[in-house]
Formats: structure tokens, C-alpha cells, sequence
């Protein structure tokens, strides 16, 4: 913590957190390549 107006704190990333994250930027990679697909997909539950 921060004793400043407003409070203010910072976050690191945990080991595991850290072993995570390679996964999670494969998952958001996955999901920018086939966007348009899960757009399409969803558009008839949209209706």
C-alpha cells in the first residue's frame, strides 16, 4: 500500500501465477485468431 489520496496499491503475480500465464496468452491468442467464428457462433443465441 500506498499512503497517498486516493489509496493506492500494487499487485504481483504469484508463482503459479506466473506458470498461468503462458496458458492465458495462448487462450487469448486462440481467441483472436478465430474471433470472426465465435462471432458468427453466437449471433443466432444473440437474436
Amino acid at each position: 500500500m500506498h499512503p497517498v489520496v486516493p489509496p493506492r496499491a500494487e499487485y504481483t503475480l504469484t508463482e503459479p501465477g506466473r506458470g498461468l500465464r503462458a496458458t492465458v496468452d495462448l487462450m487469448c491468442e486462440w481467441t483472436r485468431h478465430h474471433i470472426e467464428h465465435i462471432e458468427s457462433a453466437r449471433r443466432p443465441f444473440d437474436a
